[in-house]
Protein backbone atom coordinates (compact mmCIF):
# COMPACT_ATOMS: atom_id res chain seq x y z
CA UNK A 1 0.00 0.00 0.00
CA UNK A 2 1.35 3.73 -0.84
CA UNK A 3 1.72 6.30 2.10
CA UNK A 4 -0.47 9.17 1.84
CA UNK A 5 2.82 10.89 1.22
CA UNK A 6 3.57 9.08 -1.79
CA UNK A 7 0.32 9.53 -3.23
CA UNK A 8 1.05 13.18 -2.52
CA UNK A 9 4.16 13.38 -4.51
CA UNK A 10 2.42 12.20 -7.43
CA UNK A 11 3.67 8.45 -7.26
CA UNK A 12 0.05 6.98 -7.17
CA UNK A 13 -2.12 6.46 -10.16
CA UNK A 14 -3.26 9.49 -12.28
CA UNK A 15 -6.96 8.32 -14.38
CA UNK A 16 -7.27 11.83 -16.06
CA UNK A 17 -6.82 11.23 -19.92
CA UNK A 18 -4.77 13.66 -21.91
CA UNK A 19 -6.86 15.55 -24.12
CA UNK A 20 -6.83 14.79 -27.83
CA UNK A 21 -7.38 17.88 -30.21
CA UNK A 22 -10.02 17.23 -33.28
CA UNK A 23 -8.59 15.67 -36.07
CA UNK A 24 -8.79 18.40 -38.91
CA UNK A 25 -10.64 17.46 -42.45
CA UNK A 26 -7.73 15.97 -44.77
CA UNK A 27 -9.30 18.00 -47.69
CA UNK A 28 -8.91 21.80 -46.10
CA UNK A 29 -5.49 21.95 -47.31
CA UNK A 30 -6.76 20.61 -51.00
CA UNK A 31 -9.65 22.88 -50.63
CA UNK A 32 -7.30 26.37 -49.71
CA UNK A 33 -4.70 25.55 -52.35
CA UNK A 34 -7.37 25.58 -55.03
CA UNK A 35 -8.97 28.72 -53.83
CA UNK A 36 -5.69 30.50 -53.90
CA UNK A 37 -5.36 29.16 -57.74
CA UNK A 38 -8.75 30.42 -58.75
CA UNK A 39 -7.85 33.65 -57.10
CA UNK A 40 -4.70 33.66 -59.29
CA UNK A 41 -6.43 33.16 -62.48
CA UNK A 42 -8.98 35.54 -62.04
CA UNK A 43 -6.46 38.10 -60.80
CA UNK A 44 -4.18 36.85 -63.85
CA UNK A 45 -6.31 37.54 -66.40
CA UNK A 46 -6.53 40.24 -69.44
CA UNK A 47 -9.43 42.43 -68.79
CA UNK A 48 -10.11 44.06 -72.49
CA UNK A 49 -11.29 47.34 -73.07
CA UNK A 50 -14.98 47.70 -74.05
CA UNK A 51 -13.62 49.37 -77.39
CA UNK A 52 -11.03 46.24 -77.99
CA UNK A 53 -14.11 44.19 -78.16
CA UNK A 54 -16.81 46.22 -80.55
CA UNK A 55 -14.24 46.33 -83.02
CA UNK A 56 -14.72 44.10 -86.23
CA UNK A 57 -11.11 43.41 -87.47
CA UNK A 58 -10.04 41.65 -90.82
CA UNK A 59 -10.00 38.71 -90.94
CA UNK A 60 -6.19 36.61 -92.08
CA UNK A 61 -5.62 33.01 -92.13
CA UNK A 62 -2.38 34.01 -89.95
CA UNK A 63 -2.57 35.56 -86.97
CA UNK A 64 -0.85 35.91 -83.09
CA UNK A 65 -2.91 34.76 -80.59
CA UNK A 66 -3.09 35.88 -76.91
CA UNK A 67 -3.09 39.60 -75.65
CA UNK A 68 -2.82 42.49 -78.06
CA UNK A 69 0.22 44.53 -78.04
CA UNK A 70 0.24 48.17 -75.94
CA UNK A 71 0.44 51.13 -76.73
CA UNK A 72 -2.89 50.09 -78.70
CA UNK A 73 -4.74 52.59 -80.36
CA UNK A 74 -8.66 51.17 -81.91
CA UNK A 75 -10.40 52.83 -84.38
CA UNK A 76 -13.94 52.23 -84.66
CA UNK A 77 -16.33 52.31 -88.05
CA UNK A 78 -17.51 55.88 -86.58
CA UNK A 79 -14.23 57.29 -86.05
CA UNK A 80 -13.77 57.09 -82.70
CA UNK A 81 -10.64 56.77 -81.05
CA UNK A 82 -9.51 54.91 -78.15
CA UNK A 83 -5.34 54.62 -76.63
CA UNK A 84 -5.19 51.39 -74.32
CA UNK A 85 -9.15 51.68 -73.36
CA UNK A 86 -9.02 55.56 -72.55
CA UNK A 87 -11.33 57.32 -75.18
CA UNK A 88 -9.82 60.11 -76.68
CA UNK A 89 -10.84 63.12 -79.34
CA UNK A 90 -9.37 63.41 -82.64
CA UNK A 91 -7.91 66.53 -81.75
CA UNK A 92 -6.22 64.62 -78.88
CA UNK A 93 -4.70 62.28 -81.05
CA UNK A 94 -1.07 63.84 -81.58
CA UNK A 95 -0.73 65.11 -77.92
CA UNK A 96 -1.29 61.56 -76.79
CA UNK A 97 0.95 60.06 -78.83
CA UNK A 98 3.34 62.68 -78.52
CA UNK A 99 3.09 62.48 -74.40
CA UNK A 100 4.04 58.63 -75.43
CA UNK A 101 7.22 59.62 -77.26
CA UNK A 102 8.13 61.94 -74.11
CA UNK A 103 7.78 58.88 -72.27
CA UNK A 104 9.81 55.84 -73.97
CA UNK A 105 13.30 57.42 -73.08
CA UNK A 106 14.17 58.59 -76.47
CA UNK A 107 13.77 55.48 -77.95
CA UNK A 108 10.45 55.90 -80.70
CA UNK A 109 7.27 54.17 -79.19
CA UNK A 110 5.76 51.91 -81.60
CA UNK A 111 1.40 52.35 -81.87
CA UNK A 112 0.07 49.51 -82.66
CA UNK A 113 -3.42 49.78 -84.58
CA UNK A 114 -6.53 48.01 -84.15
CA UNK A 115 -8.51 49.13 -87.26
CA UNK A 116 -12.29 47.92 -87.93
CA UNK A 117 -12.53 46.34 -91.05
CA UNK A 118 -15.28 49.20 -92.30
CA UNK A 119 -13.41 51.70 -91.06
CA UNK A 120 -12.81 54.29 -94.51
CA UNK A 121 -9.13 54.31 -95.82
CA UNK A 122 -9.02 58.01 -95.16
CA UNK A 123 -9.38 57.68 -92.14
CA UNK A 124 -6.85 55.25 -91.39
CA UNK A 125 -4.33 57.17 -93.47
CA UNK A 126 -5.30 59.95 -91.10
CA UNK A 127 -5.08 58.59 -87.55
CA UNK A 128 -1.38 57.24 -89.59
CA UNK A 129 -0.42 60.68 -90.50
CA UNK A 130 -1.16 62.22 -86.86
CA UNK A 131 1.07 59.45 -85.12
CA UNK A 132 3.76 59.65 -87.36
CA UNK A 133 3.89 63.49 -87.19
CA UNK A 134 3.77 63.02 -83.47
CA UNK A 135 7.43 60.99 -83.51
CA UNK A 136 6.13 57.36 -83.01
CA UNK A 137 6.05 54.67 -85.52
CA UNK A 138 2.97 52.32 -86.30
CA UNK A 139 2.47 49.00 -86.68
CA UNK A 140 -0.64 47.51 -87.78
CA UNK A 141 -2.84 44.35 -86.03
CA UNK A 142 -4.99 42.06 -87.75
CA UNK A 143 -6.08 39.50 -85.71
CA UNK A 144 -9.38 37.95 -86.50
CA UNK A 145 -8.66 34.88 -87.91
CA UNK A 146 -11.20 32.60 -90.11
CA UNK A 147 -12.77 29.79 -88.60
CA UNK A 148 -13.23 26.56 -90.78
CA UNK A 149 -16.45 26.69 -92.54
CA UNK A 150 -16.97 30.51 -91.41
CA UNK A 151 -17.83 32.08 -94.27
CA UNK A 152 -16.64 35.84 -94.63
CA UNK A 153 -19.08 38.44 -94.71
CA UNK A 154 -19.14 40.74 -98.17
Amino acid sequence: MMSRRAKAAGGGLSLSRKRRRPRSDPAIPTINVVFLLLLFFILAGTVTAPQEAAIDPARTGDGPGGRLPRPLLTITTDAALGLDGQSISRDGLGAAVAELARQSDGKRPVIHVLAARDLPADTLVWALGEISAAGAATSLVVLKADRPGERTRP
